[in-house]
């Protein structure tokens, strides 16, 4: 299981130190992604077509390691976090990440659950927006047409939010420096 921080620590501290560790293990060392997970989590991946990462670290592993292993998600990032039942918190992350050369807006949530020396993932669902190629905009229709059909998809939009300097540290230092701070992964 992964450590963060301690459970006392404000939400929002909590999640800008879990989702630096987090992005940065899944662009650079996925398949130690197992590590933040516990048997009873599940995950959720949807890129089109839902896949149910499973409820076992293992059958979790697979899923990223077969849909969004190496992905690296790009700034700005918006970030919302709130405390939540028995000292669990429920992270919001939105953006852009690049997946096989293919920037993509994104969607994921979280509920970290508490643990005597941190948290680890209980809950996660990621939502993966089509590419950009997908949806080209289709020809226009005919006045003929139900005026719900005329209506178009809504469309992802990045909203630029500002993250601190020590992200853009974390992503030139690499793993280094997650592997020097007090939040990293335990050593198996």
């Amino acid at each position: 299981m992964c450590k963060f921080l301690p459970a006392f620590a404000q939400p929002q501290l909590v999640a800008e130190s879990f989702i630096k560790t987090y992005y940065l293990i899944l662009e650079r060392s996925p398949d130690q992604m197992f590590r933040f997970y516990k048997e009873e989590s599940s995950m959720t991946i949807d890129h089109g077509e839902p896949v149910n990462g499973g409820e076992s670290t293992q059958a979790i592993q697979s899923a990223i390691m077969a849909s969004i292993a190496g992905a690296h998600v790009t700034l700005p990032i918006v970030l919302n976090a709130q405390l939540s039942i028995s000292r669990s918190l429920l992270l919001l992350v939105s953006g852009i990440l690049e997946l096989k050369g293919e920037e993509r807006a994104f969607t994921q949530t979280f509920l970290l659950a508490a643990q005597t020396t941190g948290y680890y993932i209980y809950n996660d669902i990621i939502r993966i927006a089509p590419s950009r190629l997908a949806s080209a905009p289709a020809p226009a229709s005919s006045s003929s047409e139900h005026p719900a059909a005329m209506v178009s998809a809504p469309q992802a939009v990045a909203v630029a939010v500002e993250q601190p300097a020590v992200y853009q540290q974390v992503r030139n230092r690499g793993t280094a420096l997650v592997e020097d701070t007090w939040y990293s992964l335990p050593r198996a």
